[in-house]
């Protein structure tokens, strides 16, 4: 059947019977589509590198960066609450945000609150008697500010639960100051979470 289709369309085009497709350069679903596409292949990326990509497309090349700005930010609003999704004792939060965004954000939440928290390059799942939503978006909010970060309790408390990675085999002469200061560097973004956060604050 296909092939008949086929031939009948070459034979129709033949004579002229074909509609012409005209050329699109702001085709703003399919451009939505592929930021999301572009966010699960990496788990994470930033908007600059979304529209270093994305902008060169001739299907999009209609649409101005100040456009492709306002499209994030709305896509950004709107979806912001949706990305929490509670059950009975337990929260999946929907970043895309990447491994170290998350891994980040799993040691800010268990500052405050005695929770299980599982991270990867998309999500958390978080577990515990006082999860909700009310819990998170307090959390979230402190965790949104450098005061949090900076803060020497906050630091203490993240050094504690680094794990135990050897990154090199040098590692091992190192103070152990230094050793988990590597491990920080390889498991943790402060400045790229709270860029997340205040680009994606819940209301």
């Amino acid at each position: 059947m296909a092939v008949l289709q086929a031939i009948a369309i070459i034979e129709l085009a033949k004579k002229g019977w074909v509609e012409s497709i005209p050329n699109q350069t702001r085709a703003w679903a399919v451009l939505v589509h592929q930021l999301l596409a572009l966010t699960l292949q990496f788990g994470g990326i930033s908007p600059e590198r979304c529209w270093g990509q994305l902008s060169v497309v001739p299907d999009f090349s209609g649409i101005t960066h100040s456009e492709f700005e306002i499209l994030i930010k709305h896509m950004i609003q709107t979806e912001v609450q949706s990305s929490i999704q509670l059950e009975t004792d337990r929260a999946l939060w929907w970043t895309f945000a990447g491994g170290q965004v998350n891994h980040t954000l799993k040691y800010g939440l268990q500052f405050h609150h005695d929770w299980k928290i599982i991270s990867d390059n998309f999500k958390l799942k978080i577990e515990g008697d006082s999860v909700g939503y009310a819990t998170l978006s307090l959390a979230i909010a402190q965790m949104s500010t450098p005061t949090f970060w900076e803060a020497p309790a906050t630091q203490r408390f993240i050094l504690s639960q680094l794990p135990e990675y050897r990154l090199s085999k040098f590692q091992r002469a190192l103070p152990e100051v230094y050793s988990l200061e590597m491990v920080s560097n390889y498991l943790l973004d402060i400045p790229g979470v709270i860029k997340f956060l205040n680009l994606n604050k819940l209301e």
